[in-house]
């Protein structure tokens, strides 16, 4: 588990950094277009869909790198009261629940891409199926968390179960 938690760490800081470098090369698109309009008049018309499609991978991949990096997600009025064996069946129906959803999303998101492969944008003649990509890289990314966060879960049962037996033995 010590080698799948590592390449999570690793898949979460590529996201990171891909989310960055995106982030970079739609400011200096920007800055561009702005520059080129003032001092010429005109427009690059590929640059509206390059920055629509960076938006895109930046808002996934920060999600995916922001789920991976942290807990988020907690339903604690809940989770604090409960204890024991509760508190690990409440927490694998979360998990599982939001390992089924991000399922749903990967799924129909890889329909949509390839329902979307045909298509070509206007000005840069590339695929639309980059638009819904990064939806199915996301959800896959964030499934992989749920994995090792339902592994914590059954952890800490486990510790609870040692501290239990021995306070009463």
């Amino acid at each position: 588990m010590k080698q799948y938690r590592k390449f999570l760490h690793y898949l979460s800081t590529f996201l990171r950094d891909a989310a960055t470098v995106m982030l970079t090369v739609m400011i200096c698109t920007y800055f561009l277009e702005i520059t080129r309009r003032t001092i010429i008049h005109k427009s690059f018309l590929w640059i509206q869909e390059l920055n629509v499609l960076l938006v895109v991978w930046v808002v996934f991949f920060g999600a995916a790198h922001m789920y991976l990096s942290a807990n988020l997600l907690n339903v604690d009025f809940l989770y604090v009261k409960s204890k024991g064996l509760l508190r690990l069946i409440w927490t694998l129906v979360i998990h599982l629940v939001s390992i089924f959803i991000l399922y749903v999303f990967a799924r129909y998101g890889y329909t949509y891409m390839m329902h979307l492969l045909p298509t070509k944008t206007n000005a840069m003649v590339i695929s639309n199926a980059w638009t819904a990509a990064p939806l199915v890289i996301s959800s896959t990314c964030m499934i992989l968390g749920w994995v090792s966060k339902m592994y914590e879960a059954f952890e800490e049962y486990g510790k609870y179960k040692e501290k239990r037996r021995e306070k009463n033995g």
